[in-house]
């Protein structure tokens, strides 16, 4: 459920340690999580919109700046 009062569990884990595994399918591969803000933040805001047209409405729902994580492969 988006737009909660409080951060979700999983972004703790992510401020703790960037290192994320992340499994598609079968394939698992390893990637360096990185928070963005300003006009990084607004250029995927907008590209997760355009996947999820209610995105929005999670930080509508909340006084909280909801965070975005971009993932960077690991080569």
């Amino acid at each position: 459920m988006g737009g909660s009062p409080t951060a979700p569990v999983w972004s703790h884990n992510i401020y703790a340690d960037s290192l994320v595994s992340l499994q598609d399918g079968a394939e698992v591969r390893d990637y360096s999580a990185r928070k963005v803000e300003g006009q990084e933040k607004a250029d995927w805001w907008a590209i997760a919109m355009k996947v999820w047209p209610h995105f929005d409405s999670y930080q509508e729902a909340t006084t909280r700046v909801i965070p975005l994580f971009v993932l960077d492969p690991i080569t």
